[in-house]
């Protein structure tokens, strides 16, 4: 991994060299497996996700932690395929894992990933920065992982206000803008 471009974060990389992001107690173990995504800071988005998402909804009762993967698109379209029955990359794919509290306390909540070609097309598509956008996945993945879905209208409405709510938190607008929400 090329951790170069994290020159600020690294009391972030442990004695094997992994990566981590997050407040004691709601870790991930960040991965950048796509070059691209160095234009940006992957492991301080996770930081900054992870520390509002505990900050606004108080996510887990107990320590937790997940992987956090920022991919291209190759990669992403295989999981998409792998896993969701469906053709081409998507911006993000979250897997929860479904597992309780391990030996040392700890909850393994499961992997988000992110696939850079889509996301940067995505960002350029609404004229927002790609960090912006990333964070906002970050954000969406990660409450996935802590079982909030879209399937239904009302739960729907219920994970935008909480995006929304951590993202105006960070200074990032609305994603969804009010036009979507009426």
């Amino acid at each position: 991994m090329n951790l170069a471009h994290e020159a600020l974060y690294t009391d972030r990389v442990d004695d094997e060299g992994e990566a981590f992001a997050g407040p004691q107690g709601f870790r991930a173990e960040v991965r950048i497996d796509d070059a691209s995504w160095t234009a940006i800071s992957p492991i301080a988005i996770c930081d900054k996700a992870l520390n509002a998402l505990v900050d606004t909804v108080k996510p887990t009762t107990t320590p937790a932690r997940c992987d956090i993967i920022f991919s291209g698109d190759n990669a992403l379209a295989d999981l998409n395929q792998t896993f969701r029955s469906k053709g081409g990359a998507t911006n993000v794919l979250s897997f929860p894992s479904g597992e309780g509290v391990d030996d040392d306390g700890v909850q393994f909540l499961g992997g988000v990933a992110l696939a850079h070609g889509v996301c940067a097309r995505e960002a350029a598509e609404r004229d927002i920065s790609l960090a912006h956008h990333a964070t906002h996945l970050v954000v969406h993945g990660v409450l996935h992982l802590l079982g909030h879905d879209h399937e239904e209208e009302d739960a729907r409405q219920d994970m935008e206000a909480l995006e929304v709510s951590i993202l105006t938190g960070l200074g990032i607008a609305d994603p969804y803008g009010e036009a979507e929400r009426a």
